[in-house]
């Protein structure tokens, strides 16, 4: 049987589920895991980083793999990344007025065989705010400007140190 019966229900209830779409969408910008990023490209002002992890899950810098890198710096990056959220959602449309045509910065995400996972482009800043890109989804995003600035390293960050005896 159909019901067209009006429920009356105290106002307490109605908040929870009297959302917007800004509310249920999911506010992550990237979508993979830790475990499955086995190389990062970090490209900014002239700078350019490759870290690769080998198959016993050390980090290494450079496309030789011939310096090896703090894990635990590596490890902090990608969570930092993963932790990033999305403050407002804008339209893939004139993606040079958002500053993608001279970005920032940008962070290539990959496996082992050189398979793109994500790519995040960083543009321009606008207050204390930045526009990204997931150039890999295609979604453009406005996000915290801390984020940029906590993602900018420098090499010498990014050595593994050698442990001093106690």
């Amino acid at each position: 049987e159909v019901y067209n019966s009006v429920i009356s229900i105290d106002s307490s209830m109605a908040a929870p589920i009297m959302k917007s779409l800004y509310d249920w969408r999911n506010k992550m910008v990237v979508s993979f895991t830790r475990d499955s990023v086995d190389k990062i490209i970090l490209e900014y002002d002239n700078n350019r980083f490759v870290c690769t992890k080998d198959e016993s899950h050390d980090w290494f810098i450079g496309e030789d793999m011939s310096v090896p890198a703090n894990k635990d710096r590596i490890e902090d990056v990608l969570t930092a990344v993963r932790s990033i959220r999305v403050l407002k959602f804008l339209d893939y449309k004139n993606l040079s007025s958002y500053g993608f045509s001279r970005p920032r910065m940008e962070f290539q995400f990959m496996t082992r065989d050189g398979i793109e996972i994500e790519t995040l482009i960083f543009g321009k800043i606008v207050r204390d705010k930045i526009y990204l890109l997931n150039k890999t989804f295609k979604r453009v995003f406005l996000i915290d400007v801390d984020h940029y600035y906590d993602l900018m390293l420098n090499k010498a960050e990014l050595i593994k140190q050698e442990e001093t005896e106690k």
